[in-house]
């Protein structure tokens, strides 16, 4: 979902939450609390292995029926897309003061929820995601926006294991195919774990081995007999990737 605005502007709310926000401050020992001020970069680590938790503070015109929270990335036009791979839920939202504002009373409240990543192929791959912005609204009964915060200066990090151990069909290419006297085996390798390859005939002989330290490597297939060849790479002792050749 790409767009050139944000759903919400919200940052009237923030000068008067955090000036609440240290009065308010509730601790919890299992979320760790977003800090208000932009100008202070905050980094949310996400694993594949377990969920993540967090929590934000921020306003409401009236009590909220619930709360929806979304994190975007924004490019160098401004315009954000959607970050939606990320499961999110949301765990408890509670008042935590109201307090006055230039417009009358602000219901501030607690948002508390949960970050996850399924189990994908689809994920991107381990790494930090910068310029990303948090987005959390306030709706009432008739899915209404009552309030809310817009939190830039963030990023994100994904610790996948799935992610960075699986070798995918695009990341490995033979060529040329059918090959003579030798083949380049090209390699992508955004995980950095040690790739080998080995090369199979026919009846399921070993005839070649080694590790892939260049991504583009030449194999030599002198002295192999014309035919039909499984060039199978292995990323360390996670996944392996099969594909065939043909040597003349």
């Amino acid at each position: 979902m790409k767009n050139t605005n944000h759903p919400l502007q919200l940052r009237g709310f923030l000068i008067t939450i955090l000036f609440f926000a240290f009065l308010a401050y509730t601790f919890s020992q299992d979320y760790v609390e977003i800090p208000l001020d932009e100008e202070e970069h905050f980094n949310i680590s996400l694993s594949d292995e377990q969920p993540s938790y967090y929590s934000i503070l921020a306003g409401a015109n009236t009590t909220p029926s619930a709360a929806i929270v979304s994190f975007f990335t924004v490019d160098n036009q401004g315009d954000t897309t959607l970050i939606d791979f990320i499961d999110i839920t949301i765990d408890d939202s509670y008042l935590a003061g109201i307090i006055t504002g230039p417009n009358g009373l602000i219901y501030v409240y607690k948002t508390e929820f949960t970050l996850s990543l399924p189990t994908s192929s689809s994920l991107p791959p381990a790494g930090t995601i910068e310029n990303v912005e948090l987005l959390i609204l306030f709706l009432n009964s008739s899915t209404g926006i009552i309030g809310g915060l817009l939190r830039e200066n963030m990023s994100i990090t994904l610790l996948t294991t799935t992610t960075a151990s699986e070798l995918r069909d695009e990341e490995v290419k033979i060529f040329p195919n059918p090959a003579h006297e030798f083949f380049t085996l090209e390699t992508q390798n955004p995980s950095g774990i040690p790739l080998s390859y080995s090369l199979f005939n026919a009846t399921g002989q070993r005839v070649r081995t080694g590790s892939l330290r260049e991504a583009d490597q030449i194999i030599s297939t002198l002295g192999l007999p014309k035919g039909r060849y499984l060039v199978e790479v292995v990323n360390g002792e996670y996944s392996k990737l099969t594909k065939q050749i043909i040597i003349y």
